[in-house]
This record gives C-alpha cells, structure tokens and sequence, in this order.
C-alpha cells in the first residue's frame, strides 16, 4: 500500500499546484497538467493508495477544485482512500 501526503498549501495556483502534484503522486508522463487529467489517473488501476490530505480547512480556489476532483475519484477508484489529516 501506498501512502501519499497532499499539502493544500501546495496547491493556491493550477501551474504550480499541477506540477506538485505530478511529483508528490508520481503521475505518468502522459499527465496533462489539468483536472480531467487528474482525475483519470486517479481512477486508472493503481496499487491500493492512501491520500492524506493537510491543510484542507481554508482551502479554496484551485484547492477546492482539487479537492472536488480527489473525492470524486476515490468514489470511483477502490483502491484510493482519503484521509483528511487534523488541522492542529
């Protein structure tokens, strides 16, 4: 099983936020920087993975859209799982 921290302070615009997110979950070359893009390698087939997801409270903006997209594959996806990590 893999488990894989998203900082949601890493994520206050698309470009950098894309490119974080391209690194921290290793996602495939073909990646194209996008939400669609995202989501379908989120619910491609995949080792079981854990998603712990900080800083999640004051999200917004790009953040949430992320966010959307996370809950929606994993609602998809069995072998993803979020864990939403307590803001203390």
């Amino acid at each position: 099983m893999r488990i894989l921290t998203i900082d949601f302070r890493r994520l206050d615009a698309p470009e950098s936020g894309h490119a974080y997110l391209a690194q921290t979950l290793a996602l495939p070359s073909w990646y194209g920087r996008n939400l669609d893009a995202l989501y379908d390698c989120l619910t491609d087939p995949m080792p079981d993975t854990v998603l712990q997801l900080q800083h999640t409270a004051q999200v917004g903006g790009f953040g949430s859209a992320v966010l959307r997209v996370l809950h929606d594959a994993a609602a998809e996806n069995r072998a993803l799982t979020l864990l939403l990590c307590s803001e203390t």
